[in-house]
């Protein structure tokens, strides 16, 4: 029903910008800030992960 309405490049763009936005935020503020939190810095890094991979297999299609 929705498979109309979804494009699969917006969306690989989306994930790209979320991966940059947990990346920048989460994983390198829990570098940079006052008290390393492990993880806070593997969460941040995690996310990164799974929404470029997301934007790589979107990229695809």
């Amino acid at each position: 029903m929705f498979s109309s309405l979804i494009n699969p490049k917006a969306l690989g763009e989306i994930s790209k910008d979320l991966g940059q936005i947990f990346f920048a935020t989460v994983f390198l503020t829990g570098l940079i800030g006052d008290q390393v939190n492990y993880f806070t810095i593997i969460t941040g890094l995690t996310l990164s992960i799974i929404f470029w991979s997301a934007y790589i297999i979107t990229r695809k299609y």
